[in-house]
């Protein structure tokens, strides 16, 4: 309910006298939620940084109520890495619902074939795969490592050069996946983060700089 939108202060209170015997767990979910969510997902903040030592633009769609967001975004910092970040509880609006996608596609001034996404959830790959989005079933970065790679010389081009050789528009390549910034608790990672990546080739991410 939060990710939808629907704050603490209305839904604590229903919840509590709806299950009065688990009081102290639904109080515990409000004050502690910090403690569902103890670490990033590995090899995933090396990657989103990598991205954006290339310049590549990341971006974020979530699943995450309004509250929480501002009481844990100050405290993620590898969010600062990233142009924007579309949080469901401030829109009033979640995943897979498409109106969360067309939202994103304004925010993020990009059409739906430029964005790649990926995401653990495969009903919110499939929502944006039904808008033309590029998506990826997320299941850990080593599949995101695994995804086919620009070319030699592509990649020594730049980032405006696809794969296949082609020009993209200047300034709009980017990288859209989910990043979850971790686990636990109960909490799926699917309500973690996520980042975005341009391009006409549905296969293509970015070539990634080897690891230091």
């Amino acid at each position: 309910q939060t990710d939808a939108g629907r704050p603490l202060d209305a839904m604590v209170p229903e919840l509590t006298a709806k299950f009065p015997q688990h009081a102290a767990l639904i109080e515990a979910y409000k004050d502690r939620f910090e403690e569902t969510i103890p670490h990033a997902i590995p090899g995933t903040h090396e990657i989103v940084r990598r991205l954006a030592a290339r310049a590549v633009p990341l971006y974020a769609l979530t699943n995450f109520g309004a509250a929480f967001w501002a009481r844990s975004r100050p405290k993620w910092r590898i969010f600062d890495l990233f142009a924007d970040v579309v949080v469901s509880g401030e829109e009033k609006v979640a995943k897979p619902d498409p109106a969360i996608f067309a939202i994103a596609e304004r925010r993020f001034d990009h059409a739906p074939g430029e964005l790649f996404f990926t995401d653990d959830n495969p009903a919110n790959v499939a929502a944006a795969r039904a808008r033309g989005w590029h998506a990826h079933l997320f299941e850990g970065a080593a599949g995101l490592e695994a995804l086919p790679q620009a070319s030699a010389g592509a990649a020594a081009a730049g980032p405006d050069i696809a794969a296949d050789g082609n020009r993209r528009r200047p300034g709009r390549d980017a990288v859209a996946g989910d990043v979850d910034i971790g686990h636990g608790g109960g909490r799926r990672i699917a309500d973690g983060i996520h980042l975005t990546r341009l391009g006409p080739d549905p296969h293509m991410l970015p070539s990634l700089p080897p690891h230091a």
